[in-house]
């Protein structure tokens, strides 16, 4: 399987992204403990079918966070590596983190998601309660 590398640049970051296979884009967006690798089975699996992209989101693993100050939108991240490697339309896959980031994107840019994939993902500007545990 080739893999195409690369980065891109946007507001206070530069992104490193991956593309391999032909198809329809299938974007994958790794969970805030890992970084793009932890899609390395899937992404080699759907290169068969699918032009398949993964990164690497702010400040995880070949990205560099250029400007710490910045006021940021994930799924903008997101806009900006499908642009840039011409995918118009995908399905969007994402892992805790990345699910959220998925989750964005679909709601933000309905138009950008063909299908999505949310796999324990959060959601973003939602206020989690401590959980309340019994006392004795």
């Amino acid at each position: 399987m080739q893999i195409n590398s690369g980065t891109v640049q946007v507001p206070g970051a530069i992104l490193y992204f991956e593309v391999a296979g032909a198809g329809p884009p299938f974007l994958m967006i790794h969970a805030g403990i890992a970084d793009c690798s932890m899609w390395d089975p899937q992404f080699e699996f759907f290169a068969r079918t699918h032009k398949v992209i993964r990164y690497d989101s702010r400040g995880f693993g070949k990205s560099i966070t250029t400007d710490q100050s910045i006021r940021f939108f994930n799924h903008e991240d997101t806009r900006a590596i499908l642009d840039h490697v011409q995918a118009p339309v995908s399905i969007v896959m994402g892992c805790s983190r990345g699910g959220a980031i998925a989750l964005d994107l679909a709601v933000c840019a309905p138009d950008r998601v063909a299908a999505l994939i949310h796999v324990c993902g959060g959601l973003s500007g939602f206020e989690y309660a401590p959980a309340a545990y019994p006392t004795k």
